[in-house]
């Protein structure tokens, strides 16, 4: 039963990737589908396009999963690179959620320390709503820790005062540490703009009411 189960699961992924790559290859026009490569600007043109019919945006993760299944599965490569495309998108699905829903956040991102620092709690949630593995947020905290001590960091208040000059300076460190780049397998210019991004968005979201929302066991 679970073998039937996943191949009609499957069976309908395919179904799915083929249409949308079908649909991607009508917009831009292109006669010889099979051969053409398609990049992540390509893509980025067609959800806009289907921004400006109002698809929400859970369709336009769906667009994109559906893309990637196709790269891998049909094409078999890694070429283009639609993962940062789809973080994107996994974001605001899940802000849109919270926002429309009011759900507690911990139905979304797992349950947090709340006797961790607030920092160190938002950039978990951060973190979550990228969609990182467990072994990379960890790896991710601890250097936030240690940009924290560095910079005599404690609280979400005192990130007012650090500027992009200041996280720039310390990834000079995080740049070349070959342990963590063998950790993470990524390229260290990409750890480092993410961190640097991640470190310059942690500052707390008054739109989003995380004070108010209720604790709630989940299961990460």
């Amino acid at each position: 039963m679970a073998t039937k189960a996943f191949s009609k699961q499957q069976d309908k992924s395919e179904y799915y990737a083929r249409q949308w790559y079908a649909s991607l290859a009508n917009y831009h026009c292109i006669m010889n589908r099979e051969s053409w490569q398609f990049c992540e600007e390509d893509v980025i043109a067609f959800l806009k396009m289907k921004v400006g019919q109002n698809m929400p945006t859970w369709q336009r993760l769906g667009i994109v999963n559906s893309l990637i299944w196709y790269r891998n599965n049909v094409r078999k490569t890694d070429q283009p690179s639609l993962e940062r495309v789809r973080a994107a998108l996994q974001e605001r699905v899940a802000h849109e959620r919270l926002s429309r829903d009011e759900v507690p956040i911990e139905d979304v991102v797992g349950k947090i320390n709340p006797r961790e620092p607030d920092v160190i709690q938002q950039f978990r949630r951060q973190l979550r709503l990228h969609g990182r593995a467990l072994n990379t947020e960890k790896a991710y905290v601890q250097k936030l820790r240690a940009f924290m001590a560095d910079r005599g960091l404690k609280t979400l208040a005192d990130f007012e005062r650090i500027g992009a000059a200041d996280v720039e300076a310390h990834l000079t460190d995080l740049a070349v540490d070959g342990d963590v780049a063998l950790r993470l397998k990524i390229k260290p210019s990409t750890r480092c703009c993410f961190f640097s991004n991640m470190c310059s968005s942690v500052s707390l979201d008054r739109s989003t009411r995380y004070d108010r929302l209720r604790p709630r066991e989940f299961q990460r």
